[in-house]
């Protein structure tokens, strides 16, 4: 019963979610998903979530209050506590909260504050068409060891371990004479056939040559062997009486001239 609540609320979520691209993607706001819904929908292990956390700049939260205002929940605000501050305004759709950050950082153990979290995403996910942005687990453990979270941190890492598994990158042999670095064999099997397909393309230029030099030959001999037309040739008559006859002109007109096909 309460895998099957954590679904249906993970449903509710996603379609949150693709509401939210929807509404940003219409305008030019540069934003991240992150928190435990962006773990989710790379099937990190957390707990149910109905909330999404969204990352952008101090600008774009303005330009997301400006999209979402009908369901603000909290205006835009500079928040701050012995943890966590950020330019930050609250939104509700349904049962799913949404919060939007700019600027935010977090103190680590040393006291010190983070940087500014980017908003820009170094990977994506296809919600069936929407494109969500997210960082990646590698970024998302740093952060969640940097602000505390150790339960989501263990839970990345075992993804993370499944993940190398799966890809052959933990060290060890999967298939008997087969190496885990499944990764350099992919890439010289790659490289194999690009070198493959060069040769073909190269061999079969070399065998068309040939084909090509016939053809020329051909339209040569079938240039020499077109009769060639003659030039008209161009001739003055002479007057030589009053009344002139065919090819003949009076006398005292001008000298005409007439072309003649020579035969």
């Amino acid at each position: 019963m309460n895998s099957m609540l954590c679904k249906l609320e993970f449903y509710e979520t996603l379609r949150a979610l693709r509401f939210m691209c929807e509404k940003i993607g219409r305008t030019d706001v540069k934003w991240v998903v992150s928190g435990p819904t962006s773990l989710a929908l790379r099937g990190v292990g957390v707990p149910a979530v109905n909330s999404i956390d969204i990352v952008t700049t101090f600008g774009g939260v303005r330009e997301i209050d400006e999209v979402l205002s009908e369901y603000r929940i909290q205006a835009p605000a500079f928040y701050a506590n012995e943890k966590f501050k950020s330019f930050r305004g609250a939104y509700c759709l349904g049962d799913v909260k949404i919060d939007v950050a700019g600027g935010f950082q977090y103190r680590r153990a040393s006291g010190e504050w983070s940087d500014v979290r980017s908003s820009v995403a170094n990977e994506t996910v296809d919600l069936g068409g929407a494109i969500v942005g997210v960082y990646s687990l590698e970024r998302e453990l740093c952060d969640c060891e940097g602000m505390g979270r150790a339960a989501d941190a263990d839970a990345i890492r075992s993804k993370l371990a499944e993940i190398r598994a799966e890809k052959g990158l933990s060290g060890k042999i999967i298939h008997a004479g087969f190496a885990a670095n499944s990764n350099s064999v992919l890439r010289k099997a790659y490289r194999f056939t690009q070198v493959c397909a060069a040769a073909a393309c190269f061999a079969f230029f070399i065998l068309m040559l040939p084909m090509l030099g016939a053809d020329n030959a051909e339209l040569e001999l079938a240039k020499a062997a077109r009769p060639v037309k003659r030039p008209n040739v161009t001739h003055y008559v002479e007057a030589k009486s009053a009344k002139p006859g065919i090819g003949e002109m009076a006398e005292g007109e001008d000298l005409q001239f007439c072309g003649l096909e020579a035969e």
